[in-house]
């Protein structure tokens, strides 16, 4: 029998949680069963490692709003793949794919909810709007993916999705993978930065926005200094917010205790480097940053918030903080570094609690399963000859 055909898509090409669970997928689908493409925008660090990977990529002119347009394109490149399975990551995509995919007659449509941000929206008439689309898409989407628990019951009380087409498949990562080894680039840029001599290196890695909260962090630096003089504080990441952060650490002195290093594909090699990670969201569906620093065993300092909660338990496997409370931030942090011994019981326990639950294999398994089950044994179409074998659409 020949592959299924499917597409998985996203809008931005950024490395956030969608986007690794996407690359995910796409790297680790049985071949024999799927054949696979990424559809996002045309460029950023995802498409590079897509392409990296061998993974026919599909570049498009992703955006907010509705243009039928772009709907046009993303529906005549369905038509022509021909594709047996759409998998769309995300609101953006989540919204031109569907959209296109029941046009183009694709027998199989799934969407994954890697968290409902529109449910924080504080315009209540275009949070009210977004709810009532998400519903209407659902009516022809077969399957609605939750990442984490707490998503899936947002998903259920604002019946996003009935029950029936509401699938939990949890986050999973490679909690046995090897941090690579050090670049000569990076280690000439940790120098430069002065962080080889930091004692302890705080830091965190993600996107720079609004909802992160890093904000907090930034203001917490103060007070970790005054008790920790020699701590340092990296921050990973670029996003709308970088302009913003970057004025509050200039305002408030911080120019040598905090720094940003931008969106690095050696963000594993950062992570490696702390001796304290911290992650200050104001909301969160299962954040994937946690449980890299669970698999390196790390000792966590992170908001009291939904998502966040699943995954660490204040006390046993990490400290939870009130949301947008820097002087309990600071308070963790500068314990979690003062107390070597809680800090290393702390990461261990939080890789132990997490290891079985959040495996990428049961991730990877539970996904393929629900694909053949949707396709409820029909055989892949035929599939027409693909001119976008290599076609990255830019």
């Amino acid at each position: 029998m020949n592959a299924y055909k499917i597409l998985l898509m996203i809008d931005r090409a950024y490395l956030g949680g969608g986007q690794q669970n996407l690359l995910t997928l796409a790297e680790r689908l049985d071949r024999t069963l799927f054949d696979v493409t990424v559809c996002s925008e045309g460029e950023g660090p995802l498409v590079d490692m897509v392409l990296e990977r061998g993974i026919v990529h599909r570049g498009l002119p992703f955006r907010k709003g509705l243009s039928r347009t772009l709907y046009r394109m993303v529906r005549a490149f369905m038509r022509q793949s021909g594709f047996d399975i759409v998998h769309t990551h995300g609101g953006v995509a989540g919204l031109y794919g569907r959209w296109a995919a029941r046009s183009a007659r694709v027998p199989v449509i799934v969407h994954t909810l890697h968290g409902i941000h529109y449910l924080h929206d504080r315009n209540p008439a275009r949070r009210a709007a977004l709810i009532a689309l998400e519903k209407r898409y659902t009516r022809f989407t077969d399957a609605v993916v939750c990442v984490s628990e707490h998503v899936r019951r947002q998903s259920l009380e604002y019946g996003l999705a009935p029950p029936s087409k509401t699938v939990l498949i949890k986050n999973g990562i490679d909690f046995d993978l090897q941090v690579p080894p050090e670049s000569e680039e990076f280690r000439l840029l940790a120098t430069r930065l002065d962080l080889d001599s930091a004692a302890p290196l705080i830091g965190s890695v993600a996107r720079l926005d609004r909802v992160k909260d890093l904000a907090t962090l930034v203001r917490a630096a103060p007070l970790i200094r005054e008790r920790l003089p020699r701590a340092r504080i990296v921050v990973v990441g670029a996003g709308p917010e970088e302009r913003h952060l970057k004025n509050l650490v200039h305002n408030l002195d911080l120019q040598n205790i905090v720094v940003f290093v931008g969106e690095r594909s050696d963000a594993r090699n950062w992570m490696a480097r702390m001796d304290v990670f911290v992650l200050p969201s104001l909301h969160e569906a299962l954040p994937y940053v946690l449980l890299e620093a669970a698999a390196l065993e790390k000792p966590v300092a992170a908001s009291d918030v939904d998502g966040i909660r699943e995954l660490v338990s204040d006390g046993a496997t990490g400290r939870l903080i009130p949301p947008g409370d820097s002087k309990h931030l600071a308070a963790a942090v500068i314990r979690l570094a003062e107390d070597r011994e809680l800090s290393q019981r702390m990461g261990k326990n939080l890789r132990s609690a997490l290891y079985s639950e959040y495996a990428v294999d049961g991730m990877v398994q539970l996904t393929q399963e629900l694909y053949l089950n949707l396709s409820g044994g029909r055989p892949p179409r035929c599939h027409p000859a693909s001119v976008l074998s290599s076609d990255n659409g830019n």
